[in-house]
């Protein structure tokens, strides 16, 4: 596949995609993973720090179901963390979850979690 061959849309989609990777590289090199979920069409990982101060999930899936998932990352239950530039508490979401919604098929949804200092 010739990548410069590729319309200019997807060019500026590669090189965003690449330096959001870039900017979590550490803690995907350093932190550690885990498998959330992993059943008939669907895999969610998660990557953490070991402190809990940032979490990466990962939802892939190849088949549909259902167009929400409900996951549980590993976070401090004592500290708030922001999730879509919303605050949300650890507590609430070890005893909830997150919602992750818009699934499809063969799709990859991804969520960050950043602890607050």
């Amino acid at each position: 596949c010739d990548l410069d061959a590729l319309p200019e849309r997807y060019k500026e989609f590669r090189q965003a995609a690449i330096a959001e990777y870039k900017l979590d590289r550490n803690i995907y090199a350093t932190g550690s993973a885990r498998i959330l979920a992993d059943g008939d069409g669907f895999t969610a990982l998660e990557y953490c720090d070991e402190n809990f101060d940032k979490c990466i999930v990962q939802l892939f899936t190849t088949r549909c179901f259902a167009t929400d998932a409900v996951i549980y990352p590993a976070v401090d239950g004592n500290a708030d963390y922001i999730l879509n530039g919303e605050r949300i508490s650890g507590r609430e979401i070890k005893e909830t979850g997150i919602v992750i919604g818009g699934i499809s098929a063969n799709d990859c949804k991804i969520i960050k979690l950043e602890k607050m200092v």
